[in-house]
């Protein structure tokens, strides 16, 4: 009794569920189909297969025909219309309207605002972050990393020189009065072309550095081929014509042609009066004004004689004999104290022995000595070109490359840091200071390098090839240049 009474229930429940359906205009489900009252088998209204409310195809809720979620037709989830996903129009993920990736409205690839291809804000093609064209960081136009706008690597413009002092060579220029002997053994043995040779060379190079002068001994009244006892022995005479005290005055021009004529004119005759010679030589240098230093160099071939004071029987005779005539003896102590007078009076005598026999070899080292103070050795030289070495050597050797500097006289703004002077070998006087004539400053100046370094805080000195540069006269003028510590308006100060 109890089933019946179920079974009624069921049936009276299924009749309630159908009256119902049947009032909200709907039909119970059929198998396929769902409850939308579509005929595809999803839940939403429309006629598509998918579950959202459009007619696409898709499972997003707009009405395009893709699979995103925007209302455009492409596939990415913004709301333009290219495949991107920004709001641009362009097919790049950036906000701008330009085919590269980043965030400017350029079409290069890098993320600035410029239209050139570098990383940085500027609108030129270089990578650093100024406006110039060049490759460095700093604003001027040339290719150095520096702020100024020339070419070398430092930071102070080439004009900004506050001082500059020149030392102009021919103002240096000292006085070498060379006294040859010419008695009649310079003949005859071939010594006297080779002499005139080796002096017109050396002179001819460096008569811009130095002054010379020329006298001849014994007196030109001596005529070779006719000598009378009277003038063999003849030293030179004041006020004869030709001159010869001296024969060639200093600063005379072209003096190389000078002493080549002198030589072809006169030749040898007499004895060796070099005693007298050398005091007459000091008169002349006595005479002159003092503005300049002066040296003698003394060319011989033999030892000093004509003293007519001696006894032929009790000297040594120059002649080799055991007893000879007074003018042939020896005369090495007036000759020795000569020398020694004219280095206490200021003028420095080298002497030069031109294949002097070894019996004369210590005459000629006294005289030497004493001519110098003892700084000095002869120079007993065997060919012509023994003897232009000989000259070359006394002659740098009085040429120096040392240069002073006043700073008391250097404008107050100049450097004073030394590493910052900078040193010019000037070809012409009037030449301009630049990279061009610049000397390097070298600390270590060994033999044979270039430059210059400084000597004492208060000098500097050339080192040995720039030396020899100016002693052959390839400089005219050293210049020495000081850049400004604070930057000014260019200054000049020359010294002369």
């Amino acid at each position: 009794m109890k089933n019946v009474n179920n079974v009624r229930l069921i049936l009276v429940l299924v009749f309630a569920i159908a009256a119902i359906s049947s009032a909200c205009g709907t039909d119970p489900p059929e198998p396929g189909d769902d409850d939308d009252n579509g005929a595809d088998a999803d839940t939403d209204t429309d006629t598509d297969t998918d579950t959202d409310t459009d007619t696409d195809t898709d499972a997003d809720s707009d009405a395009d025909g893709d699979s995103d979620a925007d209302s455009d037709s492409d596939s990415d989830s913004d709301s333009d219309a290219d495949s991107d996903a920004d709001s641009d129009a362009d097919s790049d993920s950036d906000s701008d309207t330009d085919s590269d990736a980043d965030s400017d409205a350029d079409s290069d690839s890098d993320a600035d605002s410029d239209s050139d291809s570098d990383s940085d804000s500027d609108s030129d093609a270089d990578t650093d972050a100024d406006s110039d064209t060049d490759s460095d960081s700093d604003s001027d136009s040339d290719s150095d990393a520096d702020s100024d706008s020339d070419s070398d690597t430092d930071t102070i413009p080439e004009e900004e020189i506050c001082d500059e002092v020149d030392f102009d060579i021919d103002v240096e220029k000292i006085d070498i009065l060379i006294v040859v002997d010419r008695s009649q053994s310079m003949c005859n043995q071939g010594i006297w072309d080779d002499m005139r040779d080796a002096l017109v060379q050396v002179v001819g190079e460096i008569d811009h550095r130095i002054n010379f002068g020329l006298m001849f001994y014994p007196s030109l009244e001596c005529i070779s081929g006719n000598p009378t006892g009277d003038t063999q022995c003849l030293e030179p005479q004041d006020g004869n014509t030709p001159a010869e005290i001296p024969f060639m005055e200093f600063g005379e021009p072209d003096p190389a042609t000078i002493i080549a004529d002198a030589f072809n004119d006169h030749d040898c005759c007499g004895g060796t009066p070099t005693a007298p010679t050398l005091n007459a030589g000091k008169d002349y240098l006595d005479s002159l004004d003092p503005i300049r230093d002066r040296y003698v160099i003394l060319a011989t071939d033999g030892a000093p004689n004509c003293n007519a004071s001696l006894d032929g029987n009790n000297c040594t005779c120059t002649n080799g004999s055991a007893s000879c005539s007074s003018t042939m003896c020896l005369d090495d102590t007036l000759a020795i104290a000569a020398a020694g007078d004219l280095y206490s009076g200021g003028y420095p005598v080298f002497v030069v022995g031109y294949q002097v026999p070894d019996a004369w070899t210590t005459v000629m080292e006294s005289m030497a000595d004493a001519g110098s103070g003892g700084a000095n050795s002869h120079f007993n030289v065997e060919n012509p070109d023994d003897f232009v070495d000989a000259l070359t050597e006394i002659v740098d050797s009085l040429m120096d490359c040392d240069f002073d500097i006043d700073w008391n006289a250097i404008d107050p703004l100049a450097t004073r840091d030394p590493e910052l002077v900078n040193v010019h070998c000037l070809e012409n006087s009037g030449d301009d200071a630049d990279e061009t004539n610049e000397l390097m400053l070298n600390h270590d100046c060994a033999t044979g390098d270039d430059g210059w370094t400084w000597f004492d805080l208060d000098s500097f000195t050339l080192c040995p090839n720039s030396c020899q540069d100016l002693k052959e006269g390839h400089c005219a003028t050293i210049k020495a240049t000081f850049p400004c510590e604070i930057p000014t308006s260019p200054q000049s100060a020359t010294k002369r």
